[in-house]
């Protein structure tokens, strides 16, 4: 493995873990709380002689650049740096895999260059402007106690404990500082989350109305026991994307890349196969 780096046209950069040396090329996007290092296991067992797997730390992550404004953290801020990064480095076609905030990013993304996305897979992720707000999250929609219930939810701590709850084994430990990070980090999630919630119908409007146009192969992968977005969420998500996949991963929770890499590993190879 080896970390690259892309100059992106403004200024900014966006840092990739670039696995293996093979033509089959993957792109994995992580979610929130998360970083590139979600994704270690899978990108592992992934990558060798045959493909290449990229593993960006999104824009507000790791070791990219950290705006701190939504304008620059949102979902067409993420696309357009993924997109001139993955120029940078020479790519023109590749397989587009996004979990949780990386879904509408790679939703996005395959708007934006369709050309050269091969396949997608969504995995445990919000593409619906109506997707239920489940508690105690909806509180940050409240007119009085909204802005200090938002403070208090998505704290370290609270993100902690979100991390915890999250999985659908309690024994699975995830890696919270990775998925955490420094204080800029933790912030860039707090931001994303906070407008994600008060604006939903707002900011998933182009991602929804994009769904019914995917003309790729898509699979939708989730599991059974995920806390934040229902097994009836994931198979909405595939039954408004044309011809998509379905598959439940029975007992997983939400962090499908940490929690099932074997299962999540298997899938992707059948990939190599078109």
């Amino acid at each position: 493995m080896e970390i690259v780096k892309a100059q992106l046209k403004d200024g900014l950069h966006l840092t990739f873990k670039r696995h293996g040396s093979g033509t089959k090329i993957y792109l994995l996007l992580h979610g929130i709380p998360g970083s590139a290092h979600s994704w270690d296991r899978v990108a592992t067992k992934l990558s060798g002689e045959s493909s290449t797997v990229l593993v960006p730390d999104l824009l507000g992550f790791g070791l990219s650049a950290r705006p701190s404004d939504i304008s620059g953290l949102w979902l067409e801020a993420q696309a357009q740096a993924l997109s001139e990064g993955l120029e940078q480095l020479g790519v023109d076609r590749f397989h587009l895999v996004g979990h949780d905030y990386g879904g509408p990013i790679s939703v996005t993304l395959y708007k934006m260059i369709p050309g050269k996305v091969k396949s997608l897979t969504l995995l445990a992720t919000n593409t619906f402007t109506d997707t239920p707000i489940p508690p105690p999250l909806v509180l940050i929609k409240a007119p009085i106690i909204g802005k200090l219930w938002g403070k208090a939810i998505f704290s370290k701590l609270s993100l902690r404990m979100m991390l915890k709850q999250g999985v659908g084994n309690k024994a699975t430990s995830l890696d919270s500082d990775s998925a955490l990070g420094d204080e800029l980090q933790t912030r860039a999630i707090a931001t994303i989350f906070d407008s994600a919630l008060r604006e939903l119908k707002y900011r998933y409007k182009a991602v929804e109305d994009s769904l019914p146009n995917i003309k790729i192969p898509t699979t939708v992968i989730w599991g059974t026991k995920d806390p934040f977005f229902s097994v009836n969420q994931g198979k909405r998500t595939a039954s408004a994307i044309p011809g998509a996949k379905f598959i439940a991963l029975d007992g997983a929770g939400h962090f499908l890349p940490e929690e099932r890499p074997d299962e999540i590993t298997f899938e992707l190879k059948k990939l190599m196969l078109g």
